[in-house]
């Protein structure tokens, strides 16, 4: 899905600088596959035991997975390394003979995988592999493959990681929409059934997919969201083929054009950022309020950064997963399973149906996120520039008013993006050229930006303008938070410094404007890529043993500690309180100063107040003589302004 991603949208990409993250990221997963793949007749299906598929132990669905997913990836390099993208192709089409010429489900031959992950059947993962070694080679025995096949799955109620025949009838499609095969027989049959499950997404079909009373798409109660984000896949993905051909679709329902996907799979998105009834994004890291005990060993068990004792297998289990507390660690980025049909959520560990996450929910909303970024971007900037004032300070008019300016940037910007790959693909499609470059050639570099963008910016602009109008207003009408970057309140900070037995030491009060905060921090002390303002004092100096729990230790090392506290704004432009410790030796760091730096995070983790509790503690070797631990927490709302002074305590015996 993600190759899928990068191969459609490359130059929305490379506009916002994540192609090369994206191959980076597709590149770690094939490399793997590449090693689980030895011989052309044999595939690692699972490691640890060793379990394998070959030709007296068939796996047709591994098989052709693996193949599909090196296809894509193949025409993904392509462009950019051609060695590596020919490698790949030669894994696809041998793992596509195996898949062929041995068929079966892949339980059968690794038994223990059944109990967990069973395939339904094999045939969706064949014409899944069909359709992108096609588009990998042009290869006409592909094409027959998948005009021969005897059943290509009819109207679909998901696609995922078990039933991909979604994904091969949209990729035919795109075929008969671009005239390479004819919408005749087999091949109307591929568009007709991709196009009714579009149409059950959007409300208009025979069979619609549920939603929930918040509107979000609803397929089945475990691991909901997999299944949102590749249907918000597909949406983004077949308005931009229908809109390359000037194409709509006819559902039961009535005709459906390009925007009406686009509005969709925007829906969705806003839906997991939190624009939801609970108020809460379903992406780990994403805002202030997000899922804190999410199913995921590595996330839940502290890091051997901070606590560096072996915790093995079953002990992890024992202490770790049943614990009521926020993980340790923080899974930036990943998707959990999501709401249930209601919109409910619990956030517990142990309600894996619900706050599992996967790679499978991620990639495919890479795209999605990649095309609302733009729409994203141009809001924060109308408010910052022009407005001059935060969104909630805004009337509704006028938050809609900034919604049609939005709209138009980001559809004058998505105009010239796409445009010199339309110019290409016109010239290709009316036979002016036979060939990439040759039609490079003829059009001229210069006319390939430009030729019909005044057209595409006159059409698209107010298209899109009316798009985000309509579904914004909506939003509005309904109470739900219209979504921007700059999501981030005016914050009346009451600074208070204690130190025991000395009372208050220093109190500061002041009122912040996110903007103002960041042009009032410029110069001072980063921290961690952010910028941080605050009180700092040295709340002891290590004499003898007068101090605890270091200089009570024979030739600790300790000079003094200096302790820290204040507002941050991390790089998400987050706001949030910091409280840092930053300890002085004497002499270089070593293995015992490891051991008493250890003892001091545990009395921190003590002593450290809820409000910034030991899931967000780090600590470092700086260098110089300097060891830092500090803790971070974002603000989530009013109820947090009071300033948790205690954070600075004194560690005098």
């Amino acid at each position: 899905m993600l190759s899928w991603s990068t191969v459609e949208f490359q130059a929305q990409l490379q506009a916002k600088n994540e192609l090369s993250n994206a191959l980076d990221a597709i590149k770690w997963g094939t490399d793997y596959l590449i090693k689980a793949h030895p011989k052309p007749d044999v595939l690692y299906g699972e490691v640890g035991d060793a379990y394998k598929i070959d030709d007296q132990h068939p796996g047709s669905d591994l098989a052709a997975e693996t193949a599909a997913a090196f296809a894509a990836a193949s025409i993904a390099f392509k462009p950019t390394d051609a060695q590596y993208a020919s490698q790949l192709l030669d894994h696809a089409k041998q793992l596509f003979d195996f898949a062929r010429n041995h068929q079966g489900v892949y339980q059968s031959s690794i038994s223990v995988a059944g109990k967990f992950y069973s395939s339904s059947g094999f045939e969706d993962e064949l014409l899944w592999a069909a359709a992108w070694l096609h588009r990998a080679t042009d290869d006409q025995t592909y094409l027959d493959y998948l005009e021969g096949a005897g059943n290509i799955g009819g109207a679909r109620t998901t696609f995922s990681w078990d039933d991909k025949f979604i994904g091969a009838q949209v990729l035919v499609a795109k075929l008969v929409l671009e005239g390479k095969v004819k919408n005749l027989g087999k091949w109307q049959q591929y568009k007709s059934q991709a196009e009714q499950f579009i149409c059950s997404c959007l409300q208009k079909g025979n069979g619609n997919v549920k939603k929930s009373p918040g509107g979000l798409l609803w397929f089945l109660p475990f691991n909901n969201l997999q299944y949102t984000a590749a249907a918000t896949f597909i949406a983004t993905a077949y308005s931009e083929y229908l809109t390359a051909k000037r194409a709509s679709i006819q559902c039961p329902g009535g005709i459906v054009q390009p925007d009406e996907l686009i509005a969709l799979a925007k829906s969705q998105v806003d839906y997991i950022l939190g624009s939801n009834p609970q108020q809460l994004s379903y992406m780990v890291g994403f805002g202030s309020n997000y899922p804190k005990q999410v199913h995921h060993r590595g996330a839940s068990i502290v890091s051997i950064k901070v606590n560096p004792k072996l915790v093995s297998c079953k002990l992890g289990f024992v202490l770790h997963f049943n614990k009521n507390e926020p993980n340790p660690n923080v899974l930036d980025g990943a998707l959990v399973g999501g709401p249930n049909e209601n919109d409910g959520y619990t956030d517990s560990r142990s309600n894996f149906q619900q706050a599992e996450t996967a790679t499978v929910n991620n990639a495919p909303l890479v795209v999605s996120m990649v095309m609302f970024s733009t729409f994203e971007h141009s809001v924060d900037f109308l408010y910052r520039k022009v407005v001059k004032k935060r969104k909630e300070d805004c009337s509704k008019g006028q938050q809609l008013g900034v919604t049609c300016l939005a709209g138009y940037a980001a559809g004058s910007v998505g105009s010239f993006i796409s445009n010199p790959a339309d110019n290409i693909v016109a010239s290709l499609y009316t036979k002016k050229a036979d060939s990439l470059m040759l039609a490079v050639k003829k059009i001229g570099v210069f006319n390939l930006f430009t030729r019909s963008l005044p057209i595409r910016i006159m059409l698209v602009g107010p298209a899109i303008t009316l798009q985000w109008l309509f579904y914004d207003t909506i939003k509005l009408l309904s109470g739900f938070q219209v979504l921007d970057i700059s999501l981030v309140r005016s914050i009346v900070v009451s600074n208070s410094v204690g130190h025991k037995g000395d009372g208050i030491l220093t109190q500061v009060s002041s009122q912040w404007h996110p903007n103002e905060f960041v042009q009032q921090l410029e110069g001072l002390k980063t921290m961690r890529g952010g910028w941080a303002y605050g009180n700092w004092l040295k709340i002891l100096r290590c004499e003898s043993t007068v101090c605890y729990p270091m200089c009570n230790v024979e030739n600790s090392g300790f000079v003094e500690i200096w302790g820290g506290t204040g507002l941050m704004l991390n790089k998400r432009g987050q706001v949030g309180w910091t409280c840092s410790w930053n300890i002085r030796f004497i002499h270089d760091f070593n293995d015992r100063d490891l051991e008493l730096m250890v003892s001091f995070i545990d009395i921190l983790y003590s002593k450290i107040p809820k409000i910034l509790g030991p899931d967000r503690m780090r600590w470092r070797l700086n260098g110089n003589g300097r060891f830092d631990v500090w803790s971070y927490e974002v603000l989530r709302g009013s109820s947090d302004l009071s300033f948790p002074w205690e954070c600075i305590w004194c560690v005098k015996a």
